[in-house]
């Protein structure tokens, strides 16, 4: 990827810069005197995997969309601490990761729910946890149609992302499931 303009140098996540997607690899040997260790008194080789390709460590603006999809359906498919324990005397915890995900809405009509509320909840939500929205700019809608069931909640999820030179427009529409508590992305835009 060494022929990406600058503005188009973007850094996926820690966790993705961290993960070994080729865990099945060979380790690479440093051969050479000077690389190798001593233990006591015995010399060993290094041994290390090869050094990750630049493409890992940058990516297009597409593919760092995708991995903003994937991060955001982790994060609203996840169960968190304050639907377990009541979190009102610990703003802190209530806001670090551990508190990470969302109430768990499974078994909850259509009907009963507070859209407004779960709106409110869920955007204060995203930005805690995904900090490469840009805030000012998310907005949370549920989309109430005729073809709604009254087992599911359609909500779209639109904002600006980080990017370099400008910020990168995102819009994702997921259905929340209410008998599995679940959320599954339909429709993901790239472009405005």
């Amino acid at each position: 990827m060494a022929g990406l303009m600058q503005q188009d140098r973007l850094q996926p996540s820690l966790l993705d810069r961290l993960t070994d997607n080729n865990a099945q690899r060979k380790p690479y040997v440093y051969a050479s005197a000077e690389k190798a260790a001593r233990v006591g008194n015995v010399d060993t080789e290094v041994v290390r995997s090869k050094p990750e390709a630049d493409d890992k460590l940058i990516v297009n603006s597409r593919t760092l969309k995708e991995f903003i999809k994937r991060d955001l359906a982790w994060l609203l498919n996840t169960g968190n601490l304050a639907d377990v324990t009541d979190l009102s005397d610990y703003p802190l915890t209530a806001a670090s990761v551990l508190n990470y995900g969302m109430p768990d809405l499974t078994g909850v009509l259509v009907a009963n729910t507070d859209v407004h509320a779960l709106q409110k909840q869920m955007r204060k939500i995203i930005l805690n946890f995904e900090p490469r929205i840009i805030a000012k700019t998310l907005k949370v809608r549920v989309s109430k149609s005729e073809q709604m069931t009254q087992n599911a909640l359609t909500f779209e999820i639109e904002c600006d992302i980080w990017g370099q030179p400008a910020p990168e427009y995102f819009y994702v529409n997921s259905e929340l499931n209410l008998e599995s508590g679940l959320f599954e992305f339909k429709d993901v835009r790239v472009g405005q």
